[in-house]
């Protein structure tokens, strides 16, 4: 399953991406029909979408280690938005600090990251 490693991994921790996170990717073609099916069942959504982009990494390591940029984060925003922007108040942030994200995460209903994530333990 292609869940974000984010998080403290040792024995018993819940410090993880994985432990706080809902997947939006399935693991069988069954279960995604099944979800769909719940889907159209549901009349209204409500909520909002925190929605992040970060198509550069700060640069915090050796410039060897830095990630790969990510132009196409900019494309899955505008995807994400489509898909979503009339059902939902959006809350896109461009190249967001930390502080603004956890801000954000605060009053979403739904998080979406298009970045690289890494462990700062």
């Amino acid at each position: 399953m292609p869940f974000h490693v984010a998080g403290t991994h040792s024995e018993s921790s819940t410090e993880n991406a994985y432990s706080r996170a809902i997947s939006s990717y399935t693991p069988s073609i069954k279960t995604l029909a099944h979800a769909g099916k719940r889907a159209s069942g549901t009349e209204a959504i409500s909520g909002s979408l925190l929605i992040t982009t970060m198509s550069t990494t700060p640069q915090s390591e050796p410039e060897s280690q830095k990630p790969n940029d990510l132009p196409s984060v900019t494309e899955e925003k505008n995807i994400v938005l489509d898909v979503t922007g009339a059902h939902l108040l959006i809350n896109p942030m461009g190249q967001p600090s930390v502080d603004q994200v956890i801000d954000g995460l605060r009053d979403c209903s739904i998080a979406h990251f298009t970045c690289h994530g890494f462990t700062d333990i």
